[in-house]
């Protein structure tokens, strides 16, 4: 916290990255909610096969763990934390992949 150079970088950063990763969440017809956090909260949207749960799954088994937030009692919702942009990309990648499988 002492490096402001450092830190305003990172701040910087996560806004544009995280505003970048809303949209393409929100492209993808989920609804995503900018926050003020390192996550991104998104509701999925139940279709027939596909659910938060099953999206979820899907990520665990492809190496990318998320939370989903059944326990707190929001069985359609995930909170993806931010990483690298590259980190991001490979996520969107993979849910398009369930999609395009599963849609």
């Amino acid at each position: 916290l002492n490096d402001k150079e450092h830190l305003e970088k990172v701040v910087s950063h996560n806004t544009n990255v995280k505003s970048w990763f809303v949209n393409e969440l929100n492209n993808l017809g989920f609804k995503a909610y900018k926050t003020q956090a390192n996550f991104v909260f998104v509701i999925i949207p139940e279709k027939k096969n596909q659910n938060a749960s099953l999206i979820n799954n899907y990520l665990l088994s492809k190496g990318v763990a998320v939370r989903y937030l059944l326990s707190y009692g929001l069985g359609n919702a995930l909170r993806i934390t931010l990483g690298t942009k590259d980190e991001l990309i490979t996520t969107l990648e993979i849910i398009k992949e369930f999609i395009k499988n599963n849609g």
